[in-house]
């Protein structure tokens, strides 16, 4: 019985192993917190704001201009709530994202300023710049030899896939490979046992032979298991060796530079 169950499992795992730049992340619908400008540390009682949205504005700018990015962020994307089409809200919100490096968000942002305002400037040249940027990442690949995921997996199964960024599926088949080899190898051993008692008995030797040509059956199955796992595994890691997984490149902006960053696949 506990065979069988471990034949079931160590089937399943490698069945398994067979067949097994839009808007930012962040929820735009709940807003950052509000801060009460009222307040004399935070709006500068010399100047009053015309209106409500001014006075956001302005005490946005102030952390602005002191380079307090985060504390300016939260007051211009407040007033982008309150006033959904203020172009200059959207616009300054921006700016404190790309100050941030958060350009997934600036992205969404000049966007925004584009929808309110298709001549703004600014704005048009941003986005340009990251349109040049997500073109140059989509251009961007790994020079892949289908030799090179080979041997690795001919070495050590789970080594190509590896080696393809394909993480899970190395492991599965590394697993399902060396736990049938393992099997392979504790039933062989049993048959040879077995087969030396049924040598030396002196009775029931049916039934010894029986329980050795048992055993030496499973060793079978479980090579032929293993063998099947080592090719398969073979052949998945040269027929991915240039997948999108393996090629998993793409581009970072940080600051005034531009870096590769690799993906991680299945």
């Amino acid at each position: 019985m506990e065979k069988n169950f471990l034949t079931a499992g160590l089937i399943v795992l490698f069945t398994s192993a067979v067949f097994g730049f839009g808007g930012p992340d962040q929820d735009f619908n709940v807003p950052h917190t509000v801060i009460d400008v009222s307040k004399k540390q935070a709006v500068d009682q010399t100047v009053k704001p015309a209106t409500k949205i001014d006075a956001y504005i302005y005490a946005g700018d102030k952390y602005f201009k002191a380079g307090n990015f985060n504390a300016a962020l939260k007051y211009y994307f407040y007033v982008t709530k309150i006033a959904p089409t203020n172009v200059k809200a959207w616009k300054k919100t921006a700016f404190c994202y790309y100050q941030l490096k958060k350009h997934n968000y600036a992205y969404y942002c000049f966007q925004k300023v584009l929808k309110y305002d298709p001549a703004d400037k600014d704005a048009a040249d941003f986005m340009d710049f990251y349109k040049t940027i997500m073109s140059n990442s989509a251009s961007v690949r790994e020079k892949r030899e289908m030799f090179d995921p080979l041997w690795r997996s001919a070495i050590c199964p789970g080594f190509g896939q590896f080696y393809n960024k394909q993480y899970l599926k190395g492991v599965l088949y590394g697993a399902a490979f060396f736990g049938a080899l393992g099997l392979t190898f504790y039933e062989a051993s049993d048959e040879k046992a077995k087969y030396s008692k049924y040598v030396t008995a002196n009775e029931n030797q049916e039934i010894a032979f029986d329980e050795a040509q048992s055993s030496w059956n499973s060793a079978l199955i479980w090579g032929i298991i293993a063998g099947v796992a080592y090719g398969v595994n073979v052949y998945d890691a040269c027929a991915n060796y240039n997948s999108d997984e393996a090629r998993g490149l793409s581009v970072e902006i940080r600051g005034k530079s531009v870096y590769l960053a690799a993906s991680m696949g299945w």
